[in-house]
């Protein structure tokens, strides 16, 4: 995913392996390969891996002015289960941010004070357990007043998670019934609607029909949901002869846009949808 904005410039992003804190040395295993030791002190701001971060312009240069680590930092980075690599979200009209890691967790934070580090606890607005390594793009829906994030991760399915502005908390997800991206690819999403009129939105998802669209190219598929309801499917690309994009581009989100959807492909082409 790109880097987030906010309307002041500041920019929102999060790091995956590597050193935090001040640099710490490294041990070895009885294996002899080296391992990241906890750094001597990991809220030092000239480190930040494993984090969330915003950053702020200041004259010729970007300060990080709020961030947050995982306490168990230093089992993210010796196990690959690194944080950040659902990219970054801001929910709309509001001073929450979303992110995601491989460990499975989903984290809602303020974006102006997002919790730093701590080494017991993590001080965060909201920790979701989602239970799937999240490599995919979330995507968002405002409809008669109902708000929705969505996700779908590989080897899961889809999930809607409804933010509650009273409580700035997450609620009951829900999930579809149909099964999802296989491999280590998920699927990329983006949310078309009428405004905010209730009943109009569509959530759009591209992913790997089959295969694992990491290491591999593998032809795609393209779903549509009922952004109120995802347990209803309202079209997919295999149901018309003609239909199947190709190729699946993975990280490449459908683009809406005057009635059309369009999705680049790995087979060389932009695959226009629309009403016949």
């Amino acid at each position: 995913m790109g880097i987030a904005a906010d309307s002041q410039g500041n920019l929102y992003v999060t790091t995956g392996n590597g050193t935090v804190g001040k640099p710490s040395p490294y041990s070895e295993d009885a294996n002899g390969t080296a391992e990241n030791t906890a750094s001597p002190d990991p809220t030092d701001l000239s480190g930040r891996s494993e984090s969330a971060i915003k950053l702020t312009p200041s004259g010729n240069t970007l300060q990080v002015t709020s961030y947050f680590t995982p306490f168990n930092y230093v089992n993210l980075n010796r196990n690959d289960i690194d944080y950040g690599v659902m990219g970054t979200f801001l929910i709309p009209n509001s001073t929450y941010y979303f992110t995601g890691g491989k460990d499975g967790n989903l984290y809602l934070l303020n974006k102006d004070n997002m919790g730093g580090y701590s080494a017991s606890t993590n001080n965060v607005q909201q920790t979701i357990p989602i239970y799937a390594n999240l490599h995919c793009q979330p995507a968002y829906y405002n409809g008669g007043g109902t708000e929705f994030i969505y996700v779908w991760s590989e080897n899961d399915q889809l999930r809607a998670l409804p933010f509650n502005r009273a409580s700035s908390m997450i609620g009951n997800q829900t999930t579809s019934i149909i099964p999802g991206p296989q491999g280590q690819s998920g699927a990329v999403l983006s949310v078309s609607s009428n405004g905010t009129t209730s009943g109009t939105g569509i959530v759009w998802a591209a992913y790997a029909q089959s295969g694992d669209a990491e290491s591999n190219v593998t032809r795609g598929i393209v779903r549509a949901f009922s952004a109120n309801n995802i347990s209803t499917e309202l079209w997919n690309s295999n149901q018309t002869s003609g239909d199947a994009p190709g190729n699946y581009a993975k990280f490449s989100s459908p683009t809406i846009a005057n009635g059309h959807l369009y999705l680049p492909t790995f087979s060389g082409q932009v695959v226009v949808y629309g009403l016949k």
